[in-house]
């Protein structure tokens, strides 16, 4: 048995990009399905989807990176084997057309699993990857605001694999890394699971999402994780009311599914992306404010 997974990024699609992005990851996909049906491996299948996303400049990856504070593209990107956990990545790095391609190559050519800044791009030079501007195509148009691409991919010999790009925030500070480079973060891959994240960056890295994720994939546990925006209650006001009496129902359910030694975490993220860990009761409490004010990620153990 043979599959692929490809997403194109979390965030908000305009109405006019949103059929092309999905006739891009659908693309992408089926590029990776062809490596597998010609027999190739889980790695090459997902890296290859991520190639074609990374050269579709509608993507936040490669050719279509937004740029940082400084007017660049600082791209990261990593890629990952789960049958033999080997990794590699790149961080900062800028003008290459491929970041995911020149991960491949830090995995495969050093005893180095990251390399970041002027090291990753001079690596890249190194390695036969032509300079190439990736910021410019997005810098001409209005950024969508959308995040990091990946795959994650099985192959024949039941081998997993998962391969993860991004071009990052725009406008964010140059030199900031995200989790997509770095293994257990934003991308990961063992004998019984693949991930690769898209979303706030800081959020994974503090919490190992991936790794945590692959982990109770392989502990048999579903990967119940709830992502809560709630609605502001002057453009939707029983909508609003609806999501937060959903919220607190699902909230009450799962607590009371869970045994006393694994309770619920609760996370809460305010509008700065300031995440800290609170008790059921003051999510309840939170809830009872105006929606429109606070972002919640409730995350089950």
């Amino acid at each position: 048995m043979a599959a692929i997974l490809v997403h194109g990024g979390a965030g908000h699609w305009a109405s006019e990009d949103r059929t092309l992005a999905v006739a891009g990851v659908a693309r992408a996909a089926a590029v990776g399905w062809r490596v597998l049906a010609d027999g190739g491996s889980a790695l090459d299948a997902a890296i290859e989807a991520v190639v074609a996303l990374e050269d579709d400049p509608l993507f936040n990856a490669g050719t279509g990176s937004v740029l940082n504070a400084d007017g660049e593209a600082e791209m990261d990107a990593g890629v990952m084997t789960g049958d033999t956990l080997a990794a590699g990545g790149v961080a900062c790095i800028r003008r290459v057309r491929n970041p995911v391609l020149v991960a491949r190559r830090v995995m495969q050519a050093t005893d180095c699993v990251l390399l970041a800044g002027p090291a990753a791009t001079a690596f890249a030079r190194e390695q036969g990857f032509g300079e190439h501007d990736p910021g410019l195509p997005r810098a001409l148009r209005k950024a969508t605001g959308v995040g990091t691409v990946g795959a994650v991919a099985l192959d024949g010999a039941a081998r997993l694999a998962a391969a993860t790009s991004t071009g990052g925030r725009a406008g964010k500070r140059a030199g900031r890394v995200g989790d997509s480079p770095i293994p257990g973060a934003g991308n990961y891959a063992s004998a019984q699971a693949a991930v690769s994240a898209t979303g706030w960056g800081e959020q994974m890295l503090r919490c190992v999402t991936a790794k945590d994720l692959a982990e109770r994939i392989a502990r048999g546990v579903h990967p119940d994780v709830h992502l809560i925006q709630p609605t502001p209650p002057e453009s939707n006001p029983k909508g609003a009311l609806a999501h937060r009496v959903d919220s607190v129902r699902e909230l009450e359910r799962q607590a009371a599914l869970r045994p006393a030694e694994a309770p619920v975490k609760v996370f809460i993220v305010d509008e700065a992306e300031k995440m800290t860990l609170a008790t059921p009761q003051a999510f309840l409490k939170t809830l009872e404010e105006p929606p429109a004010r606070t972002v919640i990620i409730l995350i089950l153990a």
